[in-house]
């Protein structure tokens, strides 16, 4: 017997400010399902599928295209995304705002 194991996250919100999950998908190598929230605005293919707020039929042919391998993801990009979101590339971040603004 074959079993498909598929999996993918999804965040079928209205809004978030952030979405600290979406990351936290990511960092597992799992492909998103997301409206435009959070970092998830600006998401590129390569990470997930963006769909139409309340718009179930959109979320629907999302989850069927990831379910019948219609869109295959690569985890390994996925991992490298979430590394930006890491708390080394955050650091590094604050530390270049602190000194553009302190000096």
């Amino acid at each position: 017997m074959k079993y498909l194991f598929v999996c993918f996250f999804v965040l079928f919100s209205e809004y978030e400010s952030f979405s600290i999950v979406i990351a936290e998908a990511w960092a597992t190598g799992t492909p998103v399902i997301s409206t435009s929230v959070g970092i998830a605005s600006n998401m590129n293919k390569e990470l997930g599928i963006q769909v139409q707020s309340k718009n179930l039929e959109s979320l629907k042919n999302a989850m069927l295209s990831i379910i019948e391998d219609k869109i295959v993801f690569d985890s390994s990009q996925i991992i490298r995304k979430a590394k930006e979101f890491g708390s080394e590339a955050i650091l590094k971040k604050w530390e270049k705002l602190i000194e553009k603004h302190v000096g």
